[in-house]
């Protein structure tokens, strides 16, 4: 429906890396339990976009671009986000 569902900053793509710009649909969500293949880490409130390697998760965001490209969100962005029928 084009509506905001989250608006929050967010950590991208550290130098070297990529995340992909464009518009996603959701296409697979996992609460918690979500590790990272690569680099063994927790990714809770991963929401992965349109089938892609790429997702959306809370992470720290240390105040510039600093992941491996996802996007990170604020933990509490995503838990007040993942209990709404927009996001979650």
């Amino acid at each position: 429906d084009g509506a905001v569902a989250i608006e929050s900053p967010v950590s991208t793509a550290r130098p070297g890396k990529y995340t992909p710009r464009g518009n996603f649909r959701i296409s697979e969500r996992v609460r918690s339990g979500k590790i990272s293949t690569i680099y063994g880490v927790g990714m809770p409130y991963w929401m992965r976009l349109s089938g892609t390697v790429f997702g959306v998760h809370a992470g720290y965001l240390p105040g510039y671009p600093a992941s491996a490209g996802c996007i990170r969100l604020p933990g509490d962005a995503l838990g007040r986000g993942a209990s709404q029928p927009r996001c979650w």
